[in-house]
């Protein structure tokens, strides 16, 4: 019988879809919808998770370690009469950011995501990156917002009106990159072929009938913990 880590296991290089459908991919995927208007995402390693609980449960530490199982994180709500949802918060490994849009986006799909204010310095380039790549053979169908002029805010579906500093931004780097995300910015986008991310649940599923049934770890526990988590591995980066 393989060990829950070896069940587990995840790549540390950069994926997409394609790869955490591979036989040894148990990456998992958990979506909240805590209110009609908000989706919550959160893609997580299994063995880390594990890992991290153990630590807890022996008393190493009172805290889950989100660092060890959070891949990506990312919460979107929606504006009512703009078939559009903006993005609130989002934090994810090197390599994880673009699979992490592109599941919001299939979550969400037929509706369009866009910015929301502010828009910090680190998701600048993942804006500018989707409007560039949508010009060519992305799978990314890009829609002016109406009312949306260089950043400001104008209409109700147009709400990224400015953009804030991380506290270890470089203030020089940050205009840099304003005046190259600045059009982005008049942009919600849409995935024209939503991934299937049926298999990411289902690992999800699987890895939490494992906590409850054979480790005692409560549904409810077990949920808070990833919300919970997911939530601290963004404050962690880019609050305070």
């Amino acid at each position: 019988m393989r060990s829950l880590k070896e069940t587990y296991f995840v790549s540390e290089r950069a994926v997409n879809i394609k790869d955490l459908k591979a036989a040894t991919s148990k990456v998992s995927l958990v979506v909240f919808a805590f209110k009609p208007d908000k989706r919550t995402l959160v893609l997580y390693n299994p063995a880390g998770f594990y890992q991290a609980w153990q630590e807890v449960k022996a008393g190493k530490t009172k805290v889950l370690d989100e660092e060890k199982f959070v891949l990506g994180f990312i919460d979107v709500r929606a504006i009512s009469g703009c078939n559009q949802w903006t993005v609130q918060f989002v934090a994810a490994q090197k390599g994880y950011g673009p699979l992490v849009y592109d599941l919001a986006m299939s979550v969400i799909h037929p509706d369009f995501l866009a910015a929301h204010t502010p828009v910090s310095n680190t998701a600048k380039p993942m804006w500018n990156y989707m409007f560039t790549k949508s010009k060519g053979k992305y799978d990314i169908e890009p829609r002016k917002i109406e009312g949306g002029k260089g950043g400001r805010i104008a209409t109700k579906c147009a709400p990224h009106a400015k953009t804030w500093l991380n506290r270890n931004d470089n203030v020089e780097d940050a205009k840099k990159k304003q005046l190259q995300v600045k059009q982005a910015l008049d942009f919600k986008f849409r995935i024209k072929s939503p991934k299937n991310f049926s298999g990411l649940v289902r690992n999800h599923e699987a890895f939490q009938k494992l906590m409850v049934d054979e480790h005692g770890l409560s549904p409810k526990d077990f949920k808070n913990a990833l919300d919970y988590g997911s939530a601290r591995y963004f404050d962690t980066r880019y609050v305070g």
